[in-house]
C-alpha cells in the first residue's frame, strides 16, 4: 500500500508540471518600454537518457509550443519542465538616442560661440588656429545634425538592425538591443539583454578604438575630453557658488547686529564647506566664525586646479600680452593691472588682467589683511561683551560700538573684495585653458583626431546609456534590491564574445572605454511619468560633458510601488563590469600573433569590479563563493578562451541581483550562443540536469528557440552566421545544431 501511494505521488511529480497554458499576454508596465514580443513554450520530458524527437508545433502570430518527447530508461515517467521564454525589443533604442544627440548638439553650439567671441580677443597669431579649430567642430556638428534628422523621421522597428552596422545616422543606437526574458516551470523567471557591442562601428578601426586613439593624441591628459570638461565644470560651478556668497552677504549684513553678523560670517563658512561636492573641498576643520581659512581653501583649490593644468600659466601671459597690447592702441576700454584693486576686480568686462602668479600673490595679501581684521573684530567683540556685564558708562559703549562699525565695514569691504578676486581668478583659468586647449590640439597635427575622439565617445556613451537604460527598467519591474535598509547602485555585467584581432580589437577597446565612461559621467533618476495615460517611455536628458543626468519616467502605479529607499535616492549609478572572451577562429589568430594583453586586462579589471561592488553590501555566502570563483578563474587564465569566466560572471551577476548585458559584433550569432548557455546554466540549476541532458537542452533552444528569430529579423534569415571552417574553431559549448547556420550570411 505505501509503495502504490509512493509511485502515485512521484507520477504527480513527474508528469503534472506546474503550468499547462503559456500566458501570452504581457504586463502593461513592460508595454511601456518594450515592444514586438516573440514568445516561445517548449514542453520536455526529463530522464537519464534524453533523447529529443520534435512531434507537433503550434504557432499562433508570435507565439509558438514546442512539444519534446523524450525516451528514457528509469522505472518512473520523464518530468516534464516547460520552458518559455519571451524576446522584446526595446522602445528606448530610438527615443533615448535621439535625446542625447539633441543634447549633444547644444553642447557642441555653445562650443562653437563660446569660440566665435575669441575672435576679436585673443592674438592675432591664434587665429589661424581658432579657424581651423572651428571648422572641426562645425563638420562634428553637422555630423550630429544628420543623426537627428535621420532619427526623427525614422520609422522603423525600435532597434538597429545589424546590418546597418556602417550608417553613420545609426552610430548613437545600440546595436540589435532586445529583452530575453524566460521561465522554467513558473518557477525561475531570469531576464538578459542581447545586442551588438557598444562601438562606432560607422567610424571604422583603421587605428584602432578609444584606448589607442586617445593614447595617440599624445596631448598632456588635461586637455583630453573628459578631464577638460570637468575641470571647466568645477570651475564654473565655483563661480556660482561665490556669486551666492556675495549676495547672501550683500543681502542679509545690514539687516542684524554686530552678533548676528558674526553668526552670519559663521555660516557661510560652514557654506563654503560645501563646495566640496564640485571642488573637491572635503574641509575637515570646524569654523565657529568667518575665517579667511575658507576663502585660502577656494583659493588653494583654485591653485591646484591651476597646477594640474599642463603651461596653463604660459597661455594666461599670453592673453595678458594681448590686453595690454590692445589698451596700448585703445582697442580695449577696460581697466588695466595700473588701477586699482576696486577697478580691476569689479570691472563687468573681466579679462585675464594678470599672470596666474600676479593674482595669486594679490589675493595672498587680502588674506593677510582679511584675516588682521577678523581678528581685532574678535577682540573688540569680546571686549563688549565684558563691558555689559560689568555695567560700564553708555557713553564709553558708544565710543566702542562706533569703532565696531568702523571695523565692520573694513572686514565686510576686505570680504567682497576676497570673494570677488577669487571669482576673477576663476575667470583668468578659464579663459587660459580654454586657449590652451586650442593650442594643444593643434600640436602635432591632432586636431582632426581630438575631435573624431570626440564625437566617437559622444556616440559609445549613447549606445551604452540606451543599454543601462533598459536595464535600470527591467531591474524596476523585477523589483530593486534593497540590502541593509538601502536601495543600492546597479550591477551591469557586461559579457562580450570579441576577439582581441583586427577590426574586432578595436571594437573592444571602444566598449570598454564606452563602459568606463558611463559609470563616470552618467547618474540616472527615477521619476513619474508626465501623464497617467502615458504609453511609451521617453527619458529626460540634462547635464553637461562631465555630467550628464538621465530622468527616467515610470508609470504612476508603478512609481507609486517603489520602495522608499529607492524615491528617496537623488541619483542612481550603474556600475559596469565589463568581460570579454574571444571565442572565433579571429581570437585564436590573436592570442597567436596579437596577443591577450588586452582581454586580461579589460577580464581583471572586471572580476575586480565584481568584488568591490560586493564588498559594499552584506551579501549572502553564495554570492560571496561565487563572486571569490569569479576572482579566481580570472587569476588563473584570464584569456584563451576561457568560458569559466563568463559562467561565474553570470552566476555572481545573478546572486547579487544586477542585470546581465551579452554582446558581440552583431549581437546576434555569438550572442545568441551565449544567451542559449546561461538559459541552460539556469536549467541546470533549477531541474538538475546532467551535461548529456543539458547539452540537448540547449541545442534545442537554439534550434527551435527565439535566437534563430532574432537572426531572422537582423539579416531576414532564420540562421546563424557561421562557416564551416570558424566551427572549427568555435569551443564545443559554442557551435550550433546541424541545419540552423551558414556561411555568406551578410550580419
Amino acid at each position: 500500500m505505501a509503495r502504490a501511494e509512493l509511485d502515485d505521488m512521484a507520477y504527480r511529480f513527474y508528469t503534472m508540471g506546474s503550468r499547462q497554458d503559456f500566458d501570452v499576454k504581457n504586463s502593461s508596465f513592460h508595454e511601456f518600454y518594450l515592444a514586438n514580443p516573440h514568445k516561445i513554450s517548449h514542453n520536455f520530458a526529463i530522464c537519464q537518457v534524453l533523447l529529443v524527437t520534435w512531434s507537433n508545433c503550434v504557432r499562433v502570430e508570435h507565439f509558438r509550443c514546442y512539444n519534446f518527447s523524450l525516451e528514457y530508461q528509469n522505472n518512473l515517467p520523464s518530468r516534464r519542465v516547460s520552458f518559455d521564454e519571451i524576446m522584446s525589443e526595446s522602445k528606448l533604442s530610438i527615443v533615448l538616442p535621439l535625446e542625447l544627440i539633441k543634447l549633444y548638439k547644444k553642447w557642441i553650439t555653445e562650443f562653437f560661440y563660446l569660440l566665435e567671441t575669441k575672435r576679436n580677443r585673443w592674438p592675432g597669431s591664434v587665429i589661424p588656429i581658432l579657424n581651423d579649430v572651428l571648422r572641426e567642430v562645425r563638420e562634428n556638428s553637422e555630423t550630429l545634425e544628420q543623426c537627428c534628422e535621420f532619427l526623427e523621421n525614422y520609422s522603423g522597428p525600435p532597434f538597429r538592425k545589424s546590418t546597418e552596422k556602417h550608417r553613420v545616422a545609426f552610430a548613437p543606437v545600440p546595436t540589435n538591443l532586445h529583452v530575453h526574458q524566460y521561465t522554467i516551470d513558473n518557477r525561475a523567471t531570469r531576464e538578459v539583454l542581447s545586442c551588438g557591442t557598444a562601438s562606432a562601428l560607422p567610424l571604422r578601426f583603421q587605428s584602432g578604438g578609444l584606448t589607442r586613439l586617445s593614447a595617440l593624441l599624445g596631448i598632456n591628459r588635461s586637455y583630453q575630453d573628459f578631464p577638460f570638461w570637468s575641470k571647466r565644470k568645477i570651475l564654473v560651478d565655483l563661480k556660482r557658488y561665490l556669486g551666492q556668497l556675495s549676495h547672501r552677504l550683500d543681502v542679509e549684513w545690514s539687516g542684524t547686529d554686530f552678533s548676528g553678523r558674526t553668526k552670519l560670517c559663521s555660516d557661510l563658512s560652514s557654506r563654503l564647506q560645501e563646495v566640496g561636492c564640485f571642488l573637491f573641498f572635503f574641509v575637515s576643520f570646524p569654523f565657529k566664525e568667518f575665517d579667511s581659512q575658507c576663502y585660502s581653501k577656494a583659493y588653494e583649490q583654485l591653485n591646484e586646479i591651476s597646477g594640474n593644468i599642463s603651461e596653463l600659466d604660459i597661455y594666461a601671459d599670453l592673453l595678458v600680452d594681448e590686453e595690454k597690447r590692445r589698451f596700448s592702441k585703445g582697442e580695449n576700454a577696460s581697466c588695466t593691472i595700473s588701477q586699482s584693486l576696486s577697478k580691476q576686480f569689479f570691472s563687468i568686462d573681466r579679462q585675464v588682467r594678470d599672470s596666474l602668479q600676479n593674482q595669486k600673490d594679490t589675493i595672498d595679501v587680502m588674506f593677510i589683511s582679511l584675516t588682521t581684521k577678523l581678528a581685532i573684530m574678535d577682540k573688540i567683540n569680546d571686549e563688549q561683551n565684558w563691558l555689559e556685564v560689568a555695567y560700564v558708562a553708555h557713553i564709553y559703549l558708544f565710543l566702542l560700538q562706533s569703532k565696531n562699525e568702523l571695523y565692520e565695514k573694513s572686514a565686510h569691504d576686505v570680504i567682497c573684495l576676497c570673494l570677488d578676486m577669487l571669482l576673477v581668478l576663476a575667470d583668468s583659468i578659464l579663459e587660459a585653458q580654454l586657449l590652451g586647449l586650442v593650442m594643444e590640439v593643434h600640436k602635432n597635427s591632432m586636431l582632426h583626431l581630438y575631435f573624431h575622439v570626440q564625437i566617437r565617445s559622444d556616440f559609445v556613451l549613447s549606445q551604452t546609456i540606451t543599454i543601462a537604460a533598459t536595464a535600470i527598467l527591467n531591474t524596476v519591474y523585477r523589483g530593486w534590491p534593497i540590502i541593509d535598509g538601502y536601495a543600492g547602485d546597479l550591477l551591469l555585467t557586461v559579457a562580450s564574445f570579441l576577439s582581441v584581432y583586427g577590426d574586432e580589437k578595436g571594437m573592444a577597446e571602444d566598449a570598454w572605454e564606452a563602459w568606463r565612461q558611463l559609470e563616470a559621467r552618467v547618474a540616472f533618476t527615477l521619476i513619474r511619468a508626465p501623464s497617467a495615460v502615458c504609453r511609451t517611455c521617453i527619458p529626460l536628458v540634462s547635464g553637461e560633458r562631465a555630467t550628464i543626468c538621465v530622468s527616467i519616467p515610470v508609470p504612476h502605479d508603478v512609481y507609486d510601488s517603489l520602495p522608499c529607499e529607492l524615491k528617496d535616492r537623488a541619483s542612481i549609478l550603474v556600475h559596469v563590469a565589463y568581460f570579454n572572451i574571444g571565442v572565433n577562429h579571429e581570437a585564436t589568430l590573436g592570442q597567436s600573433f596579437g596577443g591577450t594583453a588586452l582581454e586580461t586586462a579589460i577580464n581583471q579589471e572586471g572580476a575586480e569590479r565584481v568584488l568591490s561592488y560586493s564588498n559594499r553590501f552584506s551579501v549572502d555566502q553564495n554570492a560571496r563563493e561565487a563572486v571569490m570563483e569569479l576572482v579566481n578563474v580570472v587569476a588563473s587564465e584570464p584569456s584563451r578562451k576561457n568560458l569559466a569566466i563568463f559562467e561565474w560572471a553570470m552566476t555572481a551577476c545573478e546572486l547579487l541581483r544586477g542585470q546581465a548585458v551579452i554582446c558581440c559584433k552583431s549581437g546576434k550569432d555569438r550572442t545568441g550562443m551565449a544567451v542559449t548557455i546561461e538559459q541552460g546554466r539556469v536549467f541546470r540549476e533549477t531541474c538538475g540536469l546532467n551535461a548529456v541532458q543539458l547539452q540537448e537542452v540547449i541545442a534545442s533552444l537554439r534550434r527551435d528557440g527565439a535566437r534563430r528569430e532574432n537572426c531572422r529579423k537582423n539579416v531576414g534569415k532564420a540562421v546563424y552566421s557561421f562557416s564551416p571552417f570558424q566551427m572549427h574553431f568555435l569551443p564545443k559549448t559554442f557551435r550550433p545544431p546541424n541545419g540552423t547556420y551558414a556561411q555568406g550570411v551578410s550580419s
